[in-house]
């Protein structure tokens, strides 16, 4: 075989391949964030979904030391006596330092409240619709228990943060 047999033929296989390739709309796919609510509690398959979304929510990073809730299963333990860190960069150093917890609005603090309000309304709106779906019911009854879970989960770990002290609030709600 000679040089120009060997180029033609991976030629003419590059063309039958790009030719005979993928349909048109194999890429044309609808992001979740693009379905409408009735799409995605139109059978328990499709709840599913929603449920799937708080799951990968609980990993999604939104900045360096932003990721989701094992950011702040981080902060927790740095926080403790335990772990000193040095005087090189880390990216919780503003935790560490107490420096952050001055401002609730920005930073680690801010996001808490965000982040776990987010799973919280997001299990609400599962909560609130779940019962009206088609389908099994042992689905339903087993996407109702998760969304209960998550929206416990966000509250407890919301507790954790922003509850007052017992003393002098013993009548007061968990969470101002």
């Amino acid at each position: 075989m000679n040089i120009k047999h060997i180029l033609y033929s991976g030629l003419g296989a590059s063309l039958l391949l790009a030719g005979s390739g993928c349909k048109k709309d194999f890429l044309t796919t609808n992001p979740s964030t693009g379905q409408t609510i009735d799409q995605i509690f139109a059978n328990t398959k499709s709840a599913y979904n929603a449920i799937n979304g708080l799951h990968s929510y609980m990993t999604t990073p939104v900045g360096d030391d932003q990721f989701g809730h094992s950011s702040f299963m981080l902060v927790n333990d740095l926080l403790g006596n335990d772990m000193p860190i040095g005087n090189s960069g880390h990216w919780f150093r503003t935790q560490y330092n107490y420096q952050e917890h001055r401002t609730a609005n920005g930073g680690l603090p801010g996001y808490a409240w965000g982040y776990y309000y987010s799973i919280i309304n997001n299990a609400n709106l599962i909560l609130e619709r779940i019962d009206n779906v088609p389908g099994v019911e042992e689905e339903r009854q087993d996407i109702k228990g998760q969304a209960l879970f998550y929206r416990a989960f966000g509250y407890m770990n919301l507790i954790q943060y922003y509850q007052h002290t017992y003393l002098g609030h013993e009548s007061d709600k968990g969470i101002p």
